[in-house]
């Protein structure tokens, strides 16, 4: 079965990157092009994984992230951060993300780095 994975990043040439990237026979994406409209499309679909920017307009990644831990949605996906700013990434982990890209990252780091994600979700 295929899994769902949203791409929310306000740069279209990055989630064309990731979206490039995946395998399509294994994998559906969505897309999101600012914080709002990641949250409405996490709300909306179920996702095994959401590849979130930390720094997007109208609501960032962080404001994303504390909307998920106070309302989870069910089930919760698992979620890894694009970030280019360390500093991000130590905010990200206060809300539990364990996973991150710095930018800019290769196909392959970033193919690995999803599916060792879902391998631990589904472990």
């Amino acid at each position: 079965m295929k899994k769902t994975i949203l791409i929310a990043d306000d740069e279209p040439n990055i989630r064309l990157l990731v979206k490039s990237t995946l395998p399509g026979e294994e994998y559906e994406v969505v897309e999101a092009a600012d914080g709002q409209e990641a949250l409405q499309r996490i709300r909306a679909t179920r996702l095994d994984l959401v590849i979130l920017d930390l720094m997007m307009p109208r609501c960032t990644g962080i404001e994303v992230l504390r909307e998920l831990q106070a309302h989870p949605p069910t089930p919760k996906p698992s979620i890894i951060v694009l970030t280019a700013k360390v500093h991000e990434e130590e905010k990200a982990r206060k809300f539990g993300v364990m996973h991150y890209l710095h930018k800019p990252f290769s196909p392959l780091e970033l193919l690995g780095v999803i599916e060792r994600t879902l391998v631990e979700r589904a472990a």
